[in-house]
């Protein structure tokens, strides 16, 4: 037996409404409209027969020794739990709700988006970017690492990136790139992001440019796909602590550049 709790306290404001007179038994119809969901016809009928025993038999409280610790209905407990609901309603309705329940739904909604504002807040993003899809060997191409730190207090400190550059096989390809820091823009700090120690300041986002240039054996007779990602680390704003992201791999292929092969002959007399 389930019902929500808008219907348990529909439910028991209208027993309270209802609750019998002295000499009176409470009337199963008048609950009926009430019933939640969760709860049958024939509950209803069984709890309201129950009660009315109660009120036969005289039993005025909620030891449950006369009725038995298995079906003693608490009749105080009952009218105790509805007065709470009254304060409750008041409660809100003096802080402008209209319902409880409207309280609990702004209230969520609230504690949601406090939730998410902090799983997202040390970094809304870190992504790195390259400039094109395609590159010859011996022909530089950029990547683009782009954090924003969600702070407005303190700025990440610590900044590094640790490249990585798989082939197809999910081989480590490093030595076949030339890779070298190339800059740093917005509110990142100037300096190398390979070597680490950069910062982003309080609520800022900063960029830092890492380019790339293939040997020739990158791409020796045809075309190869490399993944460019890697792992950025950096002292967390919030904890003090070492945070490290894993950036999610972008993809290049490497051609092959033009080579010229000449054979020439030199005329004597």
């Amino acid at each position: 037996m389930q019902c929500n709790s808008e219907q348990k306290v529909a439910f028991l404001s209208e027993f309270k409404k209802n609750f019998p007179k002295e000499g009176e038994f409470l009337s199963a119809s008048t609950l009926q409209p009430h019933r939640p969901d969760g709860i049958s016809e024939e509950l209803v009928v069984k709890f309201v027969s129950r009660w009315n025993e109660f009120l036969k038999n005289g039993i005025q409280d909620d030891s449950g020794e006369e009725a038995g610790e298995s079906s003693a209905i608490r009749p105080l407990y009952l009218v105790t739990c509805s007065e709470k609901v009254s304060e409750c309603e008041e409660l809100v309705a003096s802080q402008g709700y209209t319902s409880i329940f409207e309280y609990l739904q702004v209230e969520a909604e609230k504690f949601n988006e406090e939730i998410e504002n902090e799983r997202n807040s040390v970094c809304a993003s870190v992504t790195l970017q390259l400039s094109q899809k395609l590159a010859m060997t011996r022909e530089a191409f950029d990547g683009t690492l782009t954090l924003n730190n969600g702070n407005t207090i303190t700025a990440v400190t610590n900044l590094r990136l640790d490249v990585s550059v798989l082939d197809e096989e999910g081989n480590e390809c490093r030595d076949l790139f030339e890779i070298f820091a190339n800059g740093t823009s917005g509110d990142m700090s100037e300096g190398s992001v390979l070597a680490g120690g950069l910062s982003v300041s309080a609520g800022g986002t900063g960029s830092a440019m890492v380019r790339f240039i293939p040997e020739r054996g990158a791409a020796p007779t045809e075309e190869k796909l490399y993944r460019f990602g890697g792992t950025v680390t950096y002292t967390d704003p919030f904890s003090g602590e070492t945070a490290t992201v894993k950036l999610t791999p972008v993809s290049l292929t490497v051609s092959p550049s033009p080579y010229l092969h000449l054979d020439y002959f030199v005329q004597r007399d």
